[in-house]
C-alpha cells in the first residue's frame, strides 16, 4: 500500500511513520512538506492508495489546498489531518 502522509511539520511525519508502518509490512510512505511537494509526488509515483493531507501546509490556504488536491485527484481516498481547533 502506497501512502502519502503530506504535512509541513517533520516531527508530525516522524511520529505517524510507525503507526503507518505498523498496519501492515508492505506499507510504502512517500512524505510532501507542502502542497506543491505533495502534487509533485502524486505526479512522480502515480497511484496512491491513500493521501494523509495537512489542511495548513505552505503553498495554498486551507480548505483550497484540499480542494484543488481533491480537483486533480478525484479518485485518491484523502484524510485531512490538522491540528487546528477550529
Amino acid at each position: 500500500m502506497r501512502i502519502l502522509l503530506a504535512d509541513d511539520h517533520p516531527l508530525f511525519r516522524e511520529g505517524v511513520k510507525p503507526v503507518l508502518e505498523k498496519l501492515d509490512a508492505r506499507v510504502r510512505l512517500v512524505e510532501a512538506q507542502d502542497y506543491p511537494s505533495a502534487f509533485a509526488a502524486m505526479h512522480r509515483y502515480g497511484d496512491f492508495e491513500l493521501v494523509l493531507l495537512d489542511l495548513y501546509m505552505p503553498g495554498m490556504e486551507g480548505v483550497e489546498g484540499v480542494a484543488r488536491f481533491r480537483a486533480a485527484f478525484p479518485d485518491t481516498p484523502v484524510i485531512v489531518l490538522s491540528a487546528a481547533e477550529d
